[in-house]
């Protein structure tokens, strides 16, 4: 399988420098420096018959082909001195990922719900908790949130225009980047991405449960398929973490329903955008040019 990598570019070992890790993932990821330039180093162990994570090579094939300032760049491989690791060499991302911002304490509350007495009716009200109860997204402002959307809309039209179809579009995989007075989202992992601009018949589901778009499990996928996974980002932007007890493709869109019954609350218009986004039907839903300028007009 070392024959495969043959394409891509080689880094001397020797001449990284390894640093503190950054994530304890299924996959370890290192911050590193290689010609005095930080980056970070995803690590895949090599098994004993010298096969390793078929993953590493898409990442190589799609990130060493990118230029958009929206999509991580991949800048090569190297191997340790006893062949037993392959390590993906990557631009190094300076913040944290979209997951981590939307959750953070600072925009967070906490809410139980319980029921109680008024007037001799039994009415749905609400504490804050912060120990149990649901997590909505009240508190980030909507500019902010707009803004962010805006810059994710951005980076999704770039990987379009790469002729990138990702798979696995998640706020996990979309980074935070600073630069300079700059903040804007950049793309990563590109482990299930697919070079291709039509439609494409995968072999099992790919996908992360919630994010991925229901025409996946029928081992299609597609650029709408994005868009899916796009529509469900950007509800969780809005209204925070609506994960919580869905293990099915329906019940996890049950739990995305019901967050968009809360954006149609405060904007019908971007609830009725959404709804495009995530159609049933991949048809019916927006290209990214379209939900763009969509999302720009509202």
């Amino acid at each position: 399988m070392f024959d495969e990598l043959l394409p891509y570019n080689l880094i001397d070992y020797d001449k990284i420098i390894f640093n503190k890790k950054l994530d304890k993932g299924n996959l370890i990821v290192y911050k590193g420096i290689y010609n005095n330039n930080d980056i970070a180093i995803k690590e895949y162990i090599v098994e004993e018959d010298n096969e390793f994570d078929y993953n590493l090579i898409n990442e190589l094939f799609i990130g060493t082909k990118i230029k958009s300032e929206r999509l991580m760049k991949i800048l090569g491989y190297s191997i340790n001195n006893d062949k037993s690791k392959v390590y993906l060499l990557m631009e190094y991302i300076n913040s944290s990922s979209l997951w981590n911002l939307i959750n953070d304490e600072k925009y967070t509350v906490n809410i139980k719900y319980e029921y109680r007495l008024s007037d001799n009716k039994i009415v749905n009200s609400f504490i804050y908790d912060n120990k149990k109860g649901d997590v909505w997204n009240y508190i980030m402002k909507n500019d902010f949130k707009q803004s962010i959307v805006i810059s994710l809309l951005k980076a999704i039209k770039s990987m379009y225009e790469n002729k990138i179809i990702h798979g696995d579009l998640k706020t996990h995989n979309l980074a935070i980047n600073i630069k300079d007075e700059d903040k804007y989202i950049k793309i990563i992992d590109y482990g299930s991405c697919y070079y291709n601009e039509d439609d494409i018949y995968i072999e099992e589901v790919i996908g992360t449960d919630g994010y991925y778009a229901p025409e996946q499990e029928n081992n299609l996928l597609n650029h709408k398929s994005d868009i899916y996974s796009v529509g469900i980002i950007i509800i969780e932007i809005y209204v925070g973490n609506i994960w919580y007890d869905g293990d099915t493709f329906n019940e996890c869109r049950n739990e995305v329903l019901k967050s968009l019954r809360m954006i149609k609350k405060e904007n019908i218009k971007l609830e009725k955008l959404l709804r495009k986004c995530i159609d049933l039907d991949h048809k019916k839903r927006p290209s990214i040019h379209k939900l763009y300028d969509m999302f720009i007009s509202i």
